[in-house]
This record gives C-alpha cells, structure tokens and sequence, in this order.
C-alpha cells in the first residue's frame, strides 16, 4: 500500500467538495488535479466520470471533515470502493464556525497530503463493547478521545456507533489504541 499520495504509481485526482478546496489545493501545486462534486447533489453523469478515471487514476477522497463530507464520502465509496482516503483533522479545518478543506492553513495541508492514504479494508472486529473498554464511549472523556484518535489515525470521527464502523472499515487495530 502507497505511503502517500507521492509515492502511488498512477497519478492521483483528489476529489473534493467545492471550489474554493479545489483553489487551495492548487495553491501548493498548480497541476494538482482535482475534481468537485459540488456539494452533495453531484450527478450519476459525475459518478460515471469519476468511474471511468479509475483506470488512468488513483481517486484520493479528501472531504471536509464533517457530517455532510462523510455523507459524500460514504455515497462516493459505494460507486468507487478502490479510492482511496485522506481525513483532515477536525480543527485544522475550522475557521470560525465554519469547517472546509478551503480554510486549511498551506503548511499544515502539505502535511495533510502526506498522510497515509486510507483504504476501505472491512476487516476489523471492534463492537460497541470494545469501545467502551478502551474508554472510547461511556465516559465524560470518551468524545475527546474518540478525535484524539481520529486525529492519529486520520480517520472521520463521529459518535460511538458510528466510529465502530469506521474502525473496523479502516481495519484499525485494537493494539493501536490506547486503553482506558
């Protein structure tokens, strides 16, 4: 598996939500190639556009880190389940109260770009039990600790049911997390 972006055979067409991340991601290169979905009302016509760059692209997901961005995520990955992932933290991408790849600061996005990329995997074994043991749902620190742990495995963060699931999606092993 490619350790970033860089390091993958084809070349790489990131797929974003708007514009305005698509204009900040050329901000560190101008050839970066990008597509835009345009929020969350894209096409079956841009679905089949992005189906057919498989061939010719390694398709990179980098969504804002929120809930619509997951929705998008996770309907893209239906339709393209070899794309890949890259997750922005949560607070790198706030501005205000408004959250985006676009209001990502230059430095920290070029590491974000050097992430590992994620791969839809599906073979992990976490239950909501498993969560509560590693203090990851249950306690009054368990929020905090379900994003510090996002943050390191850049992966999305979200309530306890739902981060079972993307822990098993990524296949993010029961050692890698700390205990409760």
């Amino acid at each position: 598996m490619p350790k970033s972006y860089l390091e993958m055979s084809k070349p790489v067409l990131f797929v974003v939500e708007g514009k305005n991340d698509a204009k900040r991601l050329r901000e560190i290169d101008p050839n970066i190639e990008v597509f835009v979905t345009g929020g969350m009302h894209f096409s079956k016509k841009e679905v089949s556009y992005l189906k057919a760059c498989v061939s010719k692209y390694e398709i990179v997901f980098l969504l804002d880190p929120d809930g619509a961005g997951e929705k998008i995520r996770r309907r893209l990955m239906e339709e393209i389940p070899s794309a890949g992932n890259i997750y922005a933290p949560i607070h790198l991408a706030k501005e205000g109260n408004k959250i985006g790849i676009e209001h990502i600061k230059i430095s920290d996005l070029k590491e974000i770009l050097n992430y590992n990329v994620k791969y839809r995997v599906s073979r992990g074994t976490w239950t909501l039990k498993k969560l509560y043991e590693h203090g990851l749902a249950g306690t009054k620190e368990a929020k905090k600790r379900r994003q510090e742990l996002a943050d390191l495995e850049q992966i999305p963060y979200a309530n306890a049911k739902t981060f079972v699931k993307i822990l098993n999606r990524y296949d993010i092993k029961e050692n890698k997390v700390f205990k409760g």
